[in-house]
C-alpha cells in the first residue's frame, strides 16, 4: 500500500493512542482534565481513581483477569486471543511483584495453536515458563543487571530495542514521509485539539455491577473517526501530512473526504469501572475494529493489485481489578537458568547487541466492559 492507505492507519493509531488508558491518567493531576460531555461530578469521579492516593492502593495489591482478542477477517481469516490471572503490587523494580498464568490461543489458515505461559516478577527478577520456549523450565531475566546473559556487552534495554527495531523495520517499509509529518508537534497538537473538539467523544454513564459483585460507576467513551477527521482542528496537521507525501497530491479536502468514506465503518470505544463507594479503578476495556471495503482500499492505494481483499479488525482489550489494596505473594521459582536473549536471536540482523534495524456498538447498561464498552 502507498502513502494515503499508510496514512489512514497512522490517524487510527493516533487515535486508539489519544483514546486510551494513560491518557487519562497523564490528565489526572492537571488542572486543564478533558471531561468531553461528562456531568462534573462522574468527571471527578473518573480522575479521582487515577491520583498518586489512589495509585497508592494499587500498589499494595490487586488481582487481575485480563483478556486480549484480536480477529482479523477477510480472504485469510484469523484469530488470536489471550487470556490470564495475576496478581501484581509493587512502586518500583526494588518492590515489584507479579504473577500470571495465560493462555495463547490462535487460529489461522485452520491451524490451531495453544500456548500456556507462566510468567513472575520477584526480587528484581522476570521468570517465565514455556513449554514452546524454556521446554518447561524456568528462566530468568536480571532486572538490574547492566549486561544481558552471554556477555554481549549489550544492556537489556538495548537488546529490546534492537529486537523492536528488527520487528518493527520491515513492517513499516522504511517509515513514509507522512508518518514522519506526524511526529511534529504543531501536528500533534492539531491532532490532540481535534480529539478533543465537540461531538468527536461522547460518553455515557451508567450504574453497573463488576465482575467481583462491586457497585460501580460504568463510564463508557465512543469515539467518532468520520468528526475528527473533518474536524477543522485537525485541518493543519492534515494539510501538513499530505504535503509531506508529494505522490498524493496535494489536494486536502480530497484526501479527508476519501479518509472519512475509508473510516466510516471504523469503531473505538473505550470504557471504564470505578467504585461507586471507594472510588478505585475495577474494570478497563477498549474495543476498536474497523471495516475497509476492497473497492475503497484500491482506491487509497497507488498499488491496487497488492489489495486482494477487504480489510475487516477486531479487536478487545480488557482488564478486570479486584482485591485492591490485598498484597500479593509470589514465590520465587527454584532452580531457574539465566536467560540469554543474544543467544535467541543472535542470528537474526546480525545480533540483538548490534542495533541494526532493518465496526462495534456499545450498551451501556449491562455492566460488562467486556462487550459493552468493548
Amino acid at each position: 500500500m502507498k502513502s494515503l492507505f499508510r496514512l489512514a492507519l497512522t490517524v487510527l493509531v493516533l487515535i486508539a493512542v489519544m483514546a486510551a488508558f494513560p491518557a487519562i491518567s497523564t490528565h489526572a493531576q492537571s488542572a486543564d482534565k478533558p471531561c468531553f460531555d461528562l456531568q462534573a461530578a462522574d468527571c471527578t469521579l473518573l480522575y479521582g481513581a487515577f491520583t498518586p492516593e489512589s495509585g497508592a492502593q494499587y500498589a499494595k495489591g490487586v488481582t487481575i483477569a485480563y483478556s486480549l482478542d484480536v480477529k482479523v477477517g477477510g480472504t485469510t481469516p484469523a484469530s488470536v486471543s489471550v487470556t490470564g490471572t495475576g496478581v501484581a503490587g509493587g512502586t518500583s523494580a526494588e518492590d515489584a511483584l507479579f504473577s500470571t498464568d495465560l493462555n495463547l490461543t490462535s487460529d489461522s489458515n485452520n491451524q490451531k495453536m495453544t500456548l500456556p505461559l507462566q510468567v513472575r516478577v520477584v526480587n528484581k527478577k522476570l521468570y517465565f515458563n514455556s513449554a514452546m520456549f524454556t521446554q518447561g523450565k524456568w528462566q530468568f531475566l536480571a532486572l538490574d543487571k547492566a549486561t544481558s546473559a552471554g556477555g554481549s556487552g549489550a544492556s537489556l534495554q538495548d537488546q529490546l530495542k534492537s529486537l523492536g527495531a528488527m520487528m518493527g523495520g520491515s513492517a513499516t517499509g522504511g517509515n513514509t514521509a507522512a508518518m514522519s509529518a506526524a511526529s511534529d508537534p504543531e501536528v500533534q497538537a492539531a491532532i490532540v485539539k481535534a480529539f478533543m473538539s465537540p461531538g468527536v467523544v461522547t460518553s455515557a454513564v451508567t450504574d453497573a455491577k463488576a465482575t467481583d459483585g462491586t457497585a460501580v460507576k460504568q463510564i463508557v467513551f465512543t469515539f467518532s473517526a468520520v468528526k475528527m477527521i473533518q474536524s477543522p482542528e485537525l485541518r493543519p496537521a492534515l494539510e501538513k501530512m499530505v504535503a509531506a507525501s508529494p505522490e498524493m497530491g496535494t489536494d486536502a479536502d480530497a484526501v479527508s473526504a476519501k479518509l472519512s468514506d475509508a473510516l466510516k465503518d471504523t469503531t473505538l470505544v473505550f470504557g471504564v469501572q470505578i467504585g461507586s463507594d471507594d472510588k478505585l479503578l475495577h474494570g478497563l476495556a477498549l474495543h476498536v475494529a474497523s471495516k475497509i471495503p476492497q473497492a475503497t482500499l484500491k482506491e487509497l492505494s497507488k498499488d491496487s493489485s497488492s489489495v486482494t481483499g477487504d480489510l475487516d479488525f477486531d479487536m478487545t482489550l480488557k482488564f478486570d481489578l479486584s482485591k485492591i489494596g490485598t498484597a500479593p505473594t509470589v514465590e520465587e521459582p527454584t532452580d531457574a537458568k539465566e536467560f540469554d536473549m543474544s543467544a535467541m536471536f543472535g542470528g537474526m540482523g546480525g545480533g540483538l547487541g548490534s542495533g541494526s534495524s532493518g465496526s462495534g456498538s456499545s450498551d451501556a447498561g449491562s455492566g460488562d466492559l467486556g462487550t459493552t464498552a468493548p
